[in-house]
């Protein structure tokens, strides 16, 4: 039997989560908690194979910093996330972070089922949009920098942030920053992608288009609307 653990901070994603693996036997919830906090705890009391977990869970812009840090103290454990479509952009983030799937809440209850069962066997799941983006870009840009690739952790998070909509204020208060140190950081990201505007950095996270990363000189390339540019780890 395939023990499954679900985490996430809405309370009707985790009863319908198990709802829809209770109608397997094969597959079982041991626990569910809306609160992260509580992971490291279930993990270490009540092991499991397989961890949902929703990408907003710590927060927005911290989720990454926590699939890293379980997969540290849990190498065992097979991660899948699983968020909001929004957050979808950030697939190949995830998947760098440590995690073994990564699908939109909007995904079939088959590819769910589908993705469980191919991280229980240690295999990586990519939906068909993934292998899309992924093959898109190798084949129009083989020799092009990706544009997550030039920003450090934190930027990574603060043009999360920025693409969700939030402050320069509120992203300060959420990454426990001054207001003048991420505007330092907008500052560097907007010249670092080469871009003018909060406007098209939201526009790159959104992977309405991508970037050539050669730093100062980066320009827009083709607008792709079925690639999800996403970020990779680095450090700050």
């Amino acid at each position: 039997m395939l023990k499954i653990g679900v985490v996430d901070c809405c309370s009707a994603t985790r009863k319908g989560l198990k709802l829809i693996l209770s109608q397997h036997p094969q597959l079982v919830v041991l626990w569910d908690t809306g609160d992260y906090t509580e992971i490291f705890e279930l993990l270490s009391k009540k092991p499991v194979k397989v961890l949902i977990l929703d990408m907003e869970a710590a927060g927005r812009g911290r989720g990454l910093d926590l699939v890293c840090k379980i997969r540290s103290a849990f190498p065992q454990v097979a991660h899948l996330i699983y968020t909001s479509p929004s957050e979808e952009g950030w697939a190949c983030e995830a998947l760098r972070a440590g995690a073994a799937a990564f699908l939109p809440k909007n995904a079939s209850e088959r590819e769910l089922l589908r993705a469980i069962q191919k991280i229980a066997t240690d295999g990586i799941y990519l939906t068909e949009t993934q292998m899309e983006f992924l093959a898109l870009r190798n084949l129009r840009n083989p020799n092009s920098k990706p544009w997550w690739e030039l920003l450090s952790n934190r930027e990574k998070a603060i043009i999360q942030l920025i693409a969700a909509g939030s402050t320069i204020k509120e992203i300060a208060n959420e990454l426990g920053l001054s207001s003048s140190t991420v505007a330092t950081y907008r500052a560097r990201m907007l010249q670092k992608l080469g871009v003018k505007s909060d406007a098209d950095l939201v526009r790159i996270v959104d992977g309405h288009v991508s970037t050539l990363g050669n730093g100062e000189s980066s320009h827009f390339k083709q607008a792709l609307s079925d690639m999800h540019p996403v970020a990779a780890m680095d450090q700050d």
